[in-house]
Parts: structure tokens; C-alpha cells; sequence
């Protein structure tokens, strides 16, 4: 009886460790890395003495200026969150982050009216680097794995910047503009989780960042000459997100 008693006992805190050890509840950090990618479309309206222009001479001034640069880099982020698993397995939590994007890319284009010999030139960036967003998480989970799906907002400094040149004729015409925005963007994705043992779990996680735009004018560069043309570009950035990651759970 009193071996019995012992087996038993054991058993059970064997259970409860175990079944311990399966729960997603509680705090935990940690952080990810991977790769980001962006897009930048492009379009333009002309302004002042354009309307003296031809409609050929507008149209490729607008051409030029009406593009999509695209590239990618490394992104990375720190995290902190709360899960709490609810005892049919869905996990409900949410969680805060900090990081860069990591995405940057540029194009160049050009765009000419035959019957002028004008020719215009556009180089068009952007750059996303630091973000930091809340978003909440909802997920299912079997003892070790957990596969979530999660939804919130994200902040993100991107850099613009556009530069127009005709080169046809080389007449000295030149302008430059750029901005410099904090998106406020949502951010959806999901996600697989994995508990190693311990407190350590890894997570492979894509986010997409919803679509936003910002609108400035170019200004003439040093030296151009032609005064009284205007031209306001607006560029719409939206951003794809996949990394890898790995936490502590407290």
C-alpha cells in the first residue's frame, strides 16, 4: 500500500508538471529577425505653367513621375506579451513590439515627348526603418504547438525622396522633394509557435502592413531654371514582413 501510495503521488506531480509545462499561459520576451519588403507606387500632378505645355510634354512628365520603386533587407524586432490558454486549447493574448522593417529600394525612370526632343528623368526611393507596434494575438494550441493568427497597429518612420531632370535637351531643369512620415498602418499575419521545453519556444511569423500615403511637392534644385512649374508627387507604401523568432516565458 505505501509503495502504491508513492507511485501514485509521483504519477500525479509527473502529470502536473507535464501538463504545466503545456500551457501557453503567462508573460514572455524575445525577439526576431528575417526579412521585410516594401513598395513604394508613385503617381504625380503638375501645377503652374505646365498648363502653357503640350499635352505630350505634360503626359511625359507625369509618365516619369508615376512608378513603383520595390526592395527589401533585413528586418528585426524585441517583443513582449501575455497568452492565456483557456482550458479547449484556443490561446488568447496580446503583444507589443519594437523594431526596424528593415525594407528600402529605389527606381529610376524615364519618359520623353518625341515631338519636343524633352526627355524626363526620375530617380524615386524610400526607406522604412524603425516600427514599433500592439497588436493582439488568437490562437489554437496543442500541448507543444500553437498556430495563431494576429491583428493591431503599427507605426513606421519611411523616408521619400524624388528627384526629376530633363535630359532630353539638357535645358537645366531640375527638382527635388522628399518626405519623412510616422505611418500609423494596421498590421495583420500569423503564425506558428513552437515550445522547445523549459521556457524557450521559436516561432516562424509573417505580417503584412496595410497601405498608406503621403503627398509633398518637388522644389527647384540649385541652379534650374524655368521658375513657375509645379509638381506634387504622392507615394503609397505598403510592406511585407517574415522572420523567424525565439522567446523566454516566464
Amino acid at each position: 500500500m505505501f509503495k502504491q501510495t508513492i507511485l501514485t503521488s509521483m504519477l500525479l506531480a509527473i502529470t502536473g508538471a507535464a501538463s504545466a509545462a503545456d500551457s501557453w499561459t503567462g508573460w514572455y520576451v524575445g525577439a526576431d529577425i528575417g526579412q521585410g519588403s516594401g513598395d513604394a507606387d508613385a503617381s504625380a500632378v503638375l501645377s503652374g505653367s505646365w498648363a502653357s505645355e503640350s499635352a505630350t510634354t505634360q503626359a511625359a512628365a507625369i509618365d516619369a513621375l508615376s512608378g513603383a520603386a520595390d526592395g527589401n533587407g533585413t528586418a528585426w524586432a524585441l517583443f513582449a506579451g501575455y497568452n492565456y490558454d483557456f482550458d479547449n486549447g484556443f490561446v488568447l493574448g496580446i503583444e507589443v513590439e519594437l523594431g526596424d522593417l528593415g525594407a528600402s529600394g529605389d527606381d529610376v525612370r524615364s519618359a520623353s515627348d518625341t515631338s519636343s526632343g524633352l526627355e524626363y528623368t526620375v530617380s524615386q526611393s524610400f526607406d522604412a526603418g524603425d516600427s514599433y507596434a500592439i497588436r493582439p494575438r488568437f490562437g489554437y494550441a496543442s500541448k507543444q504547438v500553437m498556430f495563431y493568427v494576429t491583428a493591431g497597429w503599427a507605426w513606421t518612420d519611411v523616408d521619400f525622396a524624388t528627384t526629376l531632370n530633363e535630359t532630353g535637351l539638357d535645358n537645366g531643369y531640375a527638382k527635388i522633394g522628399g518626405a519623412s512620415p510616422n505611418f500609423s498602418q494596421f498590421v495583420y499575419g500569423g503564425g506558428l509557435e513552437f515550445r522547445f521545453g523549459g521556457n524557450w519556444s521559436g516561432r516562424l511569423e509573417y505580417l503584412s502592413y496595410d497601405g498608406n500615403d503621403v503627398t509633398y511637392d518637388l522644389t527647384y534644385a540649385p541652379g534650374s531654371s524655368f521658375p513657375g512649374y509645379g509638381e506634387s508627387v504622392t507615394q503609397d507604401f505598403d510592406a511585407d514582413v517574415i522572420r523567424i523568432g525565439l522567446a523566454y516565458r516566464f
